[in-house]
């Protein structure tokens, strides 16, 4: 997630610097990659000033946002969309993409390809979109208008694969770094060890709940994916658990289909948890998991807990509970505490028949995406 223009700048810099005499020639097209006009004007004044980029001879493109011909439109700062995903027939599925106020942004049929690659690298036009409490993944082709769905056994072997490659990558980089300093700097050494295992050992707070929300022998369990990282939580019995870097071994042990699942979603420094029996808690994480109930009574009667889906709106601060066999979104307002019903999703299509049919949603979550990648791709497939 690219949090600032800034950040892609920082990121340029630090790759031209770690070789400034062999890499200096790409900084003026490296610069263009940087959406000059998100940027704030003491940002702007700041980067101009750094010498490499006045030896570039580089000058900064600054656009409109409103007009045509802006080349930045999208701000990639803030590009957390909802997306639907609506079951057609055996194989093909109808995706759509909504902005934080649920306009309607893409609406795009797609079709089952077990043939797509999985590779954790993927291009800029694939996107993998996690749901069903990490249960299940979509790597989703928008070049091709193609998916591949991902069961459990598989997300927990893609998640294996992803841990393994930035991690251990990561660890071996500290390992050549720690032995390469050994003999002339033994603080250096000790320094970096410290780093290390400040950075990769396993974080995870464990606490009791007085009043269990389940039975002893219950156990309820979700991976879910927040903005950097991966976060493991579970319920069992009174005990609720809570991993901020899981590793592959707290994976196995402790999330897996034995127990069921208990729907998550995570917004700012809070977990927000629906179980089972339809208690919705949540839990801080600055505070140790502190957790508190969130009562929504006026709502309960309307709900199976079977057919809900949880999310949350990061940018106006809801959370969204959304009964899939209505299509209808319930939200709670973390700043006023109150909830209030939000319609229900437009799902309905015309037939070969002239009348509407309703398709069943599967999927409702909120997730990260590269919209001009998307529309790049639709466009593209339209002029075919």
């Amino acid at each position: 997630m690219i949090y600032s223009e800034v950040k892609v700048f920082d990121s340029i810099m630090k790759w031209v610097k770690s070789k400034p005499d062999s890499r200096k020639s790409y900084l003026k097209n490296l610069l263009k990659s940087i959406r000059w006009c998100h940027l704030e004007d003491k940002d702007l004044a700041k980067i101009k000033e750094n010498i490499y980029v006045k030896s570039s001879d580089f000058d900064p493109k600054l656009c409109c946002r409103d007009k045509s011909g802006c080349n930045c439109s999208t701000d990639r700062t803030k590009q957390k969309y909802f997306i639907a995903i609506e079951k057609l027939d055996a194989t093909n599925l109808r995706v759509k993409v909504l902005d934080k106020n649920f306009f309607l942004l893409v609406n795009q049929e797609i079709q089952s390809d077990e043939s797509l690659p999985l590779k954790l690298i993927h291009n800029e036009h694939v996107s993998d979109v996690f749901f069903e409490s990490g249960r299940k993944m979509i790597r989703i082709d928008w070049k091709q208008n193609k998916y591949r769905l991902l069961e459990f056994a598989a997300v927990k072997s893609h998640f294996f694969n992803f841990h393994k490659l930035f991690f251990d990558e990561q660890k071996r980089q500290v390992k050549r770094i720690t032995e390469l300093y050994h003999a002339l700097f033994v603080f250096l050494n000790n320094y970096l060890k410290v780093f290390f295992f400040a950075n990769f050992s396993e974080e995870h707070y464990n606490v009791k709940i007085n009043n269990p929300l389940n039975s002893e022998q219950a156990s309820e369990s979700s991976l879910l994916e927040a903005d950097d990282k991966f976060i493991l939580v579970r319920f069992y019995g009174k005990q609720f658990k809570y991993w901020a870097m899981p590793t592959d071994e707290n994976i196995r042990s402790h999330f897996g289909l034995n127990g069921r699942s208990c729907l998550g979603t995570v917004l700012d420094n809070n977990i927000y948890m629906l179980t089972d029996r339809l208690e919705l808690i949540t839990f801080n994480i600055d505070r140790k998991c502190e957790f508190e109930r969130i009562e929504f009574d006026k709502y309960r009667e309307k709900f199976y807990s079977n057919s809900l889906l949880l999310t949350a709106n990061l940018t106006n601060d809801k959370v969204i509970i959304i009964d899939k066999s209505t299509k209808e979104l319930f939200c709670y307002n973390v700043k006023t505490e109150k909830w209030s019903s939000m319609g229900r999703i437009s799902n309905c299509d015309s037939g070969s028949d002239g009348k509407t049919k309703s398709h069943d949603l599967i999927a409702f979550t909120s997730t990260f995406l590269s919209m001009d990648a998307i529309n790049a791709c639709l466009n593209m497939n339209s002029n075919e």
